[in-house]
Protein backbone atom coordinates (compact mmCIF):
# COMPACT_ATOMS: atom_id res chain seq x y z
CA UNK A 1 0.00 0.00 0.00
CA UNK A 2 1.40 3.38 -1.00
CA UNK A 3 0.56 6.38 1.12
CA UNK A 4 0.62 10.02 0.28
CA UNK A 5 3.20 11.98 2.21
CA UNK A 6 1.66 15.38 1.68
CA UNK A 7 -1.64 16.32 3.32
CA UNK A 8 -4.77 16.56 1.18
CA UNK A 9 -6.44 19.96 1.32
CA UNK A 10 -10.14 19.82 0.51
CA UNK A 11 -11.52 22.16 -2.15
CA UNK A 12 -15.01 23.60 -1.80
CA UNK A 13 -16.86 24.01 -5.12
CA UNK A 14 -19.71 26.55 -5.09
CA UNK A 15 -22.22 27.70 -7.71
CA UNK A 16 -23.23 31.36 -7.82
CA UNK A 17 -26.00 33.00 -9.85
CA UNK A 18 -26.01 36.79 -10.23
CA UNK A 19 -28.50 39.11 -11.91
CA UNK A 20 -29.98 42.58 -11.88
CA UNK A 21 -33.65 41.52 -11.96
CA UNK A 22 -34.13 43.10 -15.39
CA UNK A 23 -33.19 40.26 -17.74
CA UNK A 24 -29.41 40.18 -17.27
CA UNK A 25 -27.95 37.29 -15.29
CA UNK A 26 -25.02 34.90 -15.21
CA UNK A 27 -23.67 31.87 -13.39
CA UNK A 28 -20.30 30.36 -12.55
CA UNK A 29 -18.61 27.76 -10.36
CA UNK A 30 -15.70 28.60 -8.08
CA UNK A 31 -13.39 26.43 -5.99
CA UNK A 32 -11.32 27.47 -3.02
CA UNK A 33 -9.70 26.37 0.21
CA UNK A 34 -12.69 27.63 2.18
CA UNK A 35 -16.30 28.41 1.29
CA UNK A 36 -15.89 32.19 1.34
CA UNK A 37 -13.00 32.09 -1.13
CA UNK A 38 -14.97 29.75 -3.43
CA UNK A 39 -18.01 32.05 -3.40
CA UNK A 40 -15.87 35.10 -4.13
CA UNK A 41 -14.17 33.39 -7.10
CA UNK A 42 -17.53 32.21 -8.46
CA UNK A 43 -19.02 35.70 -8.06
CA UNK A 44 -16.18 37.27 -10.04
CA UNK A 45 -16.54 34.69 -12.83
CA UNK A 46 -20.34 35.07 -12.91
CA UNK A 47 -20.06 38.85 -13.28
CA UNK A 48 -17.86 38.30 -16.34
CA UNK A 49 -20.28 35.83 -17.97
CA UNK A 50 -23.56 37.76 -18.00
CA UNK A 51 -26.21 36.97 -20.62
CA UNK A 52 -29.42 38.74 -21.61
CA UNK A 53 -32.67 36.79 -21.21
CA UNK A 54 -35.57 37.77 -23.49
CA UNK A 55 -38.73 38.43 -21.46
CA UNK A 56 -42.31 39.04 -22.58
CA UNK A 57 -43.61 42.27 -21.00
CA UNK A 58 -40.93 41.90 -18.29
CA UNK A 59 -42.67 39.08 -16.43
CA UNK A 60 -42.42 35.79 -18.39
CA UNK A 61 -40.78 34.18 -21.42
CA UNK A 62 -42.04 34.47 -25.00
CA UNK A 63 -42.47 30.76 -25.72
CA UNK A 64 -41.87 27.29 -24.35
CA UNK A 65 -38.33 25.94 -24.44
CA UNK A 66 -36.52 22.75 -23.56
CA UNK A 67 -32.88 21.88 -23.04
CA UNK A 68 -30.65 18.99 -22.02
CA UNK A 69 -27.34 18.89 -20.17
CA UNK A 70 -25.90 15.45 -19.39
CA UNK A 71 -28.78 13.55 -17.69
CA UNK A 72 -30.77 16.65 -16.75
CA UNK A 73 -33.67 17.84 -18.91
CA UNK A 74 -35.83 20.92 -18.43
CA UNK A 75 -39.07 22.13 -19.98
CA UNK A 76 -39.97 25.81 -19.54
CA UNK A 77 -43.45 27.20 -20.18
CA UNK A 78 -44.75 30.79 -20.07
CA UNK A 79 -47.51 31.60 -17.58
CA UNK A 80 -50.16 34.30 -17.42
CA UNK A 81 -49.51 37.39 -15.37
CA UNK A 82 -49.83 37.02 -11.57
CA UNK A 83 -49.78 33.20 -11.68
CA UNK A 84 -46.32 33.09 -10.07
CA UNK A 85 -43.42 30.70 -10.37
CA UNK A 86 -44.19 26.98 -10.48
CA UNK A 87 -40.63 25.70 -10.48
CA UNK A 88 -38.14 24.02 -8.18
CA UNK A 89 -35.93 26.05 -5.82
CA UNK A 90 -32.89 26.30 -8.08
CA UNK A 91 -34.86 27.47 -11.11
CA UNK A 92 -36.74 29.91 -8.85
CA UNK A 93 -33.48 31.53 -7.74
CA UNK A 94 -32.41 31.93 -11.38
CA UNK A 95 -35.78 33.44 -12.31
CA UNK A 96 -35.51 35.92 -9.43
CA UNK A 97 -32.09 37.02 -10.68
CA UNK A 98 -33.41 37.36 -14.25
CA UNK A 99 -36.57 39.24 -13.21
CA UNK A 100 -39.00 36.54 -14.36
CA UNK A 101 -42.08 36.48 -12.10
CA UNK A 102 -44.46 34.09 -13.89
CA UNK A 103 -43.10 30.80 -15.21
CA UNK A 104 -43.66 27.06 -15.09
CA UNK A 105 -40.80 24.59 -15.43
CA UNK A 106 -40.28 20.87 -15.02
CA UNK A 107 -36.84 19.37 -14.34
CA UNK A 108 -36.62 15.76 -15.49
CA UNK A 109 -33.84 13.29 -14.77
CA UNK A 110 -30.95 14.19 -12.52
CA UNK A 111 -31.63 17.03 -10.07
CA UNK A 112 -27.98 17.75 -9.31
CA UNK A 113 -27.76 21.50 -8.55
CA UNK A 114 -24.84 22.28 -10.87
CA UNK A 115 -26.46 20.49 -13.81
CA UNK A 116 -29.83 22.10 -13.09
CA UNK A 117 -28.28 25.58 -13.21
CA UNK A 118 -26.54 24.88 -16.52
CA UNK A 119 -29.58 23.35 -18.20
CA UNK A 120 -31.81 26.20 -17.01
CA UNK A 121 -29.48 28.79 -18.51
CA UNK A 122 -29.31 26.80 -21.77
CA UNK A 123 -33.11 26.81 -22.01
CA UNK A 124 -33.43 30.51 -21.16
CA UNK A 125 -30.77 31.44 -23.72
CA UNK A 126 -32.74 29.60 -26.46
CA UNK A 127 -35.73 31.91 -26.03
CA UNK A 128 -36.07 34.46 -28.82
CA UNK A 129 -38.33 37.46 -29.20
CA UNK A 130 -40.64 37.67 -32.23
CA UNK A 131 -38.42 40.44 -33.64
CA UNK A 132 -35.34 38.17 -33.52
CA UNK A 133 -37.25 35.33 -35.20
CA UNK A 134 -38.50 37.64 -37.96
CA UNK A 135 -35.00 39.01 -38.59
CA UNK A 136 -33.54 35.50 -38.83
CA UNK A 137 -36.18 34.66 -41.48
CA UNK A 138 -35.62 37.89 -43.39
CA UNK A 139 -39.05 39.30 -42.55
CA UNK A 140 -40.32 42.38 -40.77
CA UNK A 141 -42.99 42.83 -38.09
CA UNK A 142 -45.91 45.22 -38.49
CA UNK A 143 -47.78 46.39 -35.42
CA UNK A 144 -51.54 46.68 -35.88
CA UNK A 145 -53.57 48.92 -33.60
Amino acid sequence: VRRRHRPVHPRHPRDVVVGNGEGVCGHATGKGKDVQQAVEKAYQKACRSLVHIERFENYTVYHAARAKYKKTYIKIFPMKKYEGLRVNQIVEAICDCAGITDLSAKVIGSHHPMNTVRVTFEALEKIQSPIDIAQSRGMSIYKLD
